[in-house]
């Protein structure tokens, strides 16, 4: 009884949701699956230590995801890799979270994230995989594959290690108009299934919160957009290759008539 007391007194520990800080892409990224155009950032890692919300995990070579995020005026632009050894991949349409695939839960209007709710998004990605191309789905809006009409954009490779995908969402999709520190609340999730019949997800920050089927999500701060002085980052005026070769050039002449003169 004093135990059950003290479970009733003491409130169970509700950490606030992570945030993490997506860089500004001036010139945007080419979503090809190649990564070369990335910036430099913290991944999000998803693991089975502290994100399984189902399943049974040999260890991260069985499952694990690391996620990073980036945006501009266009697009919240996206990567994951994913640590998976049996890579499945088969099915299309609503029918891709029964493979393999990588998801992104999104609320717009930061109330919290209501299942079903037209006004949030689910949005999930299955890997492509030999002759099978990438597929992609988007739940909430009464069912449909955003790829058709480049809502989204995604490129994936796939081996025997795992996966990456690599997308881009239009901002316009999602009813958001981005810019600097704004707030966006959304959360990533992996689901893992293999041939042997294991079955298991990884997912973000995700909390039933005040009604049925309400959800908080985690943070994403756009970062804003870096600002360079008229005169460099340094204070000194700026020189172009071309500048630099005509100050040469004079020196260089200064330099012979001086000589000419020592010479007379």
């Amino acid at each position: 009884m004093v135990g059950t007391a003290l479970a009733e007194e003491l409130p169970l520990p509700r950490p606030a949701p992570p945030e993490y800080r997506a860089p500004y892409v001036p010139g945007g990224i080419q979503v090809d699956g190649l990564l070369g155009d990335w910036p430099s950032s913290a991944a999000l890692t998803l693991s089975p230590a502290s994100h399984k919300e189902f399943g049974d995990f040999d260890g991260p070579g069985d499952l694990e995801a690391k996620v990073r995020f980036a945006w501009d005026k266009e697009y919240l632009y996206f990567v994951v890799k994913v640590a998976d050894d049996d890579v499945v991949a088969k099915r299309t349409g609503k029918n891709i979270g029964r493979d393999d695939f990588f998801e992104i839960y999104l609320d717009p209007e930061g109330d919290g994230l209501f299942w079903n709710d037209p006004r949030d998004y689910r949005i999930g990605f299955r890997p492509g995989k030999g002759d099978r191309a990438l597929a992609a789905w988007s739940w909430f809006q009464g069912g449909e594959d955003p790829l058709e009409n480049g809502k989204v954009l995604a490129k994936s490779y796939a081996d025997e290690k795992g996966y990456i995908i690599e997308g881009a969402i239009r901002w316009d999709f999602l009813g958001v108009t981005p810019g600097p520190d704004k707030e966006i609340r959304l959360s990533p999730a992996v689901h893992d299934i293999d041939r042997r019949g294991a079955d298991g997800k990884l997912v973000g920050f995700f909390r039933n919160e005040e009604k049925f089927q309400r959800f908080i999500l985690g943070k994403v701060i756009l970062v804003p957009i870096p600002i360079i002085p008229p005169h460099g980052r340094d204070g000194a005026i700026p020189t172009t290759v071309h500048e630099k070769k005509i100050k040469v050039g004079i020196v260089q002449d200064k330099e012979i008539r001086n000589a000419e003169t020592q010479e007379r």
